[in-house]
């Protein structure tokens, strides 16, 4: 069967740049974890153990900076949205491009979707930022233990919040039922609030050079 042999695949390839910091074991639960995850929401099966291999490694990546063994000093943002197919993916996506790296983004959804917003899609591609090989994924406990601010849109009521991380919301239009023109607005927006957000975060007490 495919998935016994592909998942041990992952988790030794994951085992090669994990392997310091966790044992094989929990390396290897991770990714079963994972598999088991998006196999249960994912309606397109064809690039799953592509997409579980994404998601173990975000996971395992999470787990490292909520136990303090990496990316100590870096500011953590998860943003949030009900499906993670659209709205959540683009501020992430943006405020990478913005950063350059220098702050962690990560994206989850609610109630995760199947697929992303093929406007989403689009439109990001006209800006230079590639979302092919993005995938709707759920608010895992790990990347949200990792978050310093956790920014969701439309659904703030709907995530159980940590007494250290920080929860903001922004309000931004669904993407659903809209034309090109008006998810080209939508992005515009968000992009407006991610620079904003960034410039908060340069200026931060937390974060701000000595």
């Amino acid at each position: 069967m495919e998935t016994r042999r592909m998942l041990p695949r992952i988790a030794e390839h994951l085992t090669e740049k994990y392997g310091k910091l966790f044992s094989p074991e929990k390396i290897a639960d991770v990714v079963n974890y994972s598999f088991a995850t998006l196999d249960a929401q994912s309606k397109v099966k064809s690039h799953l153990f592509t997409t579980t291999e994404h998601f173990a490694d975000q996971r395992l990546h999470a787990l490292a900076i909520s136990h303090g063994l990496i990316e100590g000093d870096k500011p953590r943002v998860l943003f949030v949205c009900p499906s993670n197919t659209g709205r959540s993916q683009i501020a992430a996506a943006l405020m990478g491009r913005r950063t350059e790296g220098a702050v962690g983004t990560r994206s989850g959804g609610v109630n995760p979707g199947g697929h992303l917003h093929h406007r989403a899609v689009e439109v990001l591609q006209e800006r230079g930022i590639d979302l092919s090989g993005m995938f709707p994924k759920p608010i895992d406990t790990d990347v949200h233990d990792a978050a310093e601010y956790v920014v969701a849109m439309g659904c703030l009521d709907q995530i159980v919040q940590r007494p250290d991380t920080t929860y903001i919301e922004w309000d931004i239009p669904l993407l659903a039922e809209k034309s090109v023109e008006e998810v080209r607005e939508i992005v515009d927006l968000i992009e407006r609030h991610v620079d904003e957000f960034t410039k908060e975060l340069s200026t931060s007490a937390r974060h701000a050079a000595a």
